[in-house]
């Protein structure tokens, strides 16, 4: 699930997170959240947890750790309502298009040139290269290769996403690109009994 917090231009769009302590249960309190901002039935029969993803460090210096999970009959997502306190919107984009971003052509996307999309290309911005995590061979424009500081100096790609709602990016982008190919065969692989 990908939810935007905030209604304004300091909004960013996540994986559905709140801060933990270190002595939290997995997967418990990343549920429990998911219920609380956008309605997640978590104790539906229809959602199967499949893992979590190794932790990560954010620009913010906080260690997230994601949980994988797999809905079994989408039917069960109709019914998510946004926290009005903390998320804006819920939407949801194709996991293939972040191996291929040509994909998301199908979607309705967000109009070019508005806050929402403020980048020339169509649909990924990235450092002008081609890489091997993607399957199309593209080129697009570098807008935002930084040295962050509080991470020791460690140069960070900012990838971004065009959506039907607003631009997937910074960590929930990263987390995208590094474990796609992991989360599309957890998806394809037999459901737990």
């Amino acid at each position: 699930m990908i939810s935007c917090h905030g209604a304004n231009k300091s909004s960013y769009f996540c994986l559905t997170s709140h801060h933990i302590a270190l002595n939290t249960r997995f997967p418990g309190e990343q549920l429990r959240e998911a219920r609380e901002e956008i309605g997640l039935p978590t104790t539906s029969p229809h959602l199967h947890i499949l893992g979590l993803l190794p932790p990560s460090i954010s620009l913010h210096r906080l260690v997230v750790v994601p949980v994988v999970a797999l809905v079994s009959d989408i039917s069960i997502l109709r019914d998510l309502k946004a926290s009005e306190e903390e998320v804006a919107q819920i939407f949801s984009h194709p996991l293939e298009a972040i191996l291929s971003p040509t994909l998301a052509e199908t979607e309705k996307l967000v109009e070019k040139g508005t806050e929402d999309w403020i980048y020339p290309d169509d649909l990924y911005v990235s450092p002008l290269y081609t890489s091997s995590i993607f399957s199309d061979s593209f080129l697009c424009q570098n807008t935002s290769d930084s040295y962050v500081p509080v991470l020791a100096n460690t140069q960070y790609r900012m990838h971004r996403f065009r959506t039907s709602a607003s631009p997937i990016k910074g960590l929930t982008a990263d987390f995208l690109v590094s474990h796609v190919t992991t989360l599309l065969a957890l998806r394809s692989s037999r459901l737990p009994s």
